[in-house]
């Protein structure tokens, strides 16, 4: 199944390096111009006072980065139905809202642990960030 806006490796070109990680027993990747910010796995907070949760099932929690309140999802939740496992290669990352530079949105998966060029996927699904964040914050095109 193709998520995410997905490119197969056989498409892409080599046009910059990439952040791999698994979820859901998987590997994908995000370009790594996509990504504003890679955090520790940190406690996340069910509830804020400034904001109503996301109503999407991969909901992990509320992380503060630099003191603002940022949702999280799960992608082994969106992607298969399995929690991330707390492991010491899991991982926040953290992506800025292309349309609005103020709103950021974290992402958790495991086994974040290296970069690669895009020509060099070995199978991962290279993603659009911006498609996943849509679908999870229920924004339509």
């Amino acid at each position: 199944m193709s998520v995410g806006g997905a490119t197969s490796a056989k498409e892409v070109s080599d046009r910059g390096l990439t952040l791999r990680f698994r979820a859901a027993g998987k590997y994908f990747a995000f370009s790594l111009t996509s990504v504003e910010a890679i955090t520790g796995y940190a406690k996340l907070q069910e509830f804020t006072e400034n904001a109503a949760p996301p109503n999407h099932e991969a909901f992990a929690g509320w992380l503060t980065y630099r003191g603002v309140q940022v949702p999280v999802f799960d992608l082994g939740l969106l992607f298969g139905n399995e929690s991330t496992p707390l492991l010491l290669s899991s991982r926040i990352m953290l992506f800025t809202r292309l349309h609005d530079k103020t709103q950021r949105v974290g992402l958790l998966a495991a086994d974040i642990t290296d970069t690669r060029q895009e020509r060099e996927l070995e199978g991962a699904e290279l993603l659009q960030p911006e498609l996943i964040l849509r679908d999870l914050l229920g924004e339509n095109e």
